[in-house]
């Protein structure tokens, strides 16, 4: 569920998330102490929360970020869409090329859809400015295949890594509570993974 509020306290030009049962709820400062708000609910429940009156949304808002930011004093338009994970058997044809979330869609933890987007763009443009070089047709399929398999091997990588993430943090008493710590530690602690972890996320194979 997505939309725009207003709250009582400053979100000083930052995003907040805080993870609850049903999944992370965000907020993504904006300008004029508004805040866009990313709320992540069971597919059943999200005709339930669209269906509040203001007033109850903003209370389910509040309940949901923990009061982080106060209270939730204005309410404007919201809307709601699934969560699905879909991923193009093919990049490219002849004289086609699919880049960012029209190849590609993730759970947008962290915002990585946006960061695959741009290292999509990236490497298509270093592939076609190779083409041009060589004087290769820039819609010529076995050049565009080039990008393809750089990016769609990623692109998998980051999606299937990002719903780990959001399995593991999903709050239960199960034993993935321990599993959380256990794995923040180790995560840490584990300089090589979590510098990989981090370069695939935002920039893939490129540097």
């Amino acid at each position: 569920v997505v939309g725009c509020v207003k709250t009582e306290l400053s979100h000083q030009n930052t995003c907040w998330q805080r993870y609850t049962e049903n999944g992370p709820f965000a907020y993504l400062g904006m300008a004029d102490g508004y805040s866009s708000i990313a709320w992540y609910l069971p597919v059943e429940k999200m005709q339930w929360a669209l269906s509040l009156d203001d007033e109850a949304f903003a209370a389910e808002i509040e309940m949901a970020s923990d009061l982080k930011l106060g209270r939730v004093t204005e309410v404007n338009e919201r809307g709601g869409f699934p969560i699905i994970r879909r991923h193009a058997k093919q990049y490219v044809k002849q004289g086609l090329v699919l880049v960012g979330d029209s190849a590609h869609t993730i759970h947008p933890q962290a915002g990585q859809g946006v960061n695959l987007g741009f290292q999509d763009a990236r490497v298509l443009l270093e592939v076609l400015e190779s083409g041009m070089q060589k004087q290769i047709p820039l819609g010529n399929e076995g050049l565009l295949r080039k990008y393809e398999r750089q990016r769609r091997g990623d692109n998998f990588i980051v999606q299937r890594g990002m719903e780990g993430i959001t399995w593991m943090f999903e709050q239960d008493e199960t034993f993935k509570s321990k599993l959380r710590a256990q794995f923040l530690h180790f995560a840490d602690a584990m300089s090589l993974p979590k510098n990989w972890l981090i370069k695939q996320t935002l920039n893939g194979r490129l540097n």
